[in-house]
């Protein structure tokens, strides 16, 4: 069964100059802190760059304009490693898999293009 091993997470605004940066470990990862703290803003981060939560409304805590998010993988499957980066800002995600840039997707013109290496 294939396996997806986060590595790390980037999160920056240009507009506020500000930014997120953090590792994960191979194994658990145990996310803990005081109310308000971040805990559910991490996850919510991870699942946005992954394109999986579309929704504006549900991440206007980490979605301001122009902010983008990195999330560097592994997929493990029969012992292959193939590393996947998620990146994603607004309405476009792009998806790398090894040097290979595998799809853009544009959420706003409903737009998929995938590439192929021959």
């Amino acid at each position: 069964m294939p396996k997806l091993i986060l590595k790390c997470l980037l999160v920056y605004s240009p507009s506020d100059e500000k930014g997120f940066y953090t590792e994960f470990s191979e194994s658990v990862n145990i996310v803990h802190g005081r109310n308000t703290s971040g805990k559910s803003t991490l996850v919510q981060s991870v699942i946005y760059a992954m394109g999986i939560n579309d929704s504006k409304e549900n991440s206007d805590d980490i979605n301001g304009d122009g902010t983008f998010f990195r999330l560097d993988c592994e997929l493990v499957e029969d012992e292959r490693i193939c590393k996947l980066i998620f990146v994603r800002s607004d309405d476009t995600l792009v998806l790398q898999k090894g040097n290979v840039l595998i799809a853009i997707i544009l959420w706003s013109t409903v737009d998929i293009k995938f590439f192929c290496q021959n």
